[in-house]
């Protein structure tokens, strides 16, 4: 959807829609701190982290912008990885998590995730991408 100034906007319904397929499945880091769930029906990979340095900043920028906490980040096909600004519950259900141990790599569909003791990074086969870690992150 467009609106008036040439801007895409994507409808909460179609986004969500891809949340709520059952079973999910993802992956957690071996500290438990970060968490991946794919979103196959999407294409979709959504990473959340437990606890981060700069947790507290980016819930004051989503509630400041949103009125939502900040969940993590989403991972896309077509586009830019970028945070998510989210009420409390992204589906219903706990995803099944299987443990990527360090220095392991996660595939499914067009997502390569590698865990590292002090980071996680995870790429699409089209050029986007995520690096996460306790102190910081970057989105592509």
């Amino acid at each position: 959807m467009h609106n008036g100034n040439g801007t895409r906007h994507l409808h909460l319904a179609t986004v969500l829609a891809g949340l709520v397929a059952a079973p999910l499945h993802g992956f957690a880091t071996p500290n438990s701190n970060t968490h991946c769930t794919y979103l196959p029906k999407a294409e979709n990979l959504v990473c959340s982290m437990r606890v981060a340095h700069y947790g507290t900043t980016m819930n004051e920028d989503c509630r400041s912008r949103t009125g939502f906490q900040w969940q993590g980040w989403q991972l896309y096909r077509r586009h830019r990885t970028v945070p998510i600004c989210a009420p409390n519950t992204l589906w219903r259900g706990q995803p099944a998590y299987v443990t990527l141990a360090y220095g392991h790599t996660w595939k499914r569909g067009i997502f390569t995730c590698v865990s590292q003791r002090k980071a996680l990074t995870c790429r699409t086969s089209t050029g986007h991408g995520l690096y996460v870690a306790f102190d910081s992150w970057r989105a592509w």
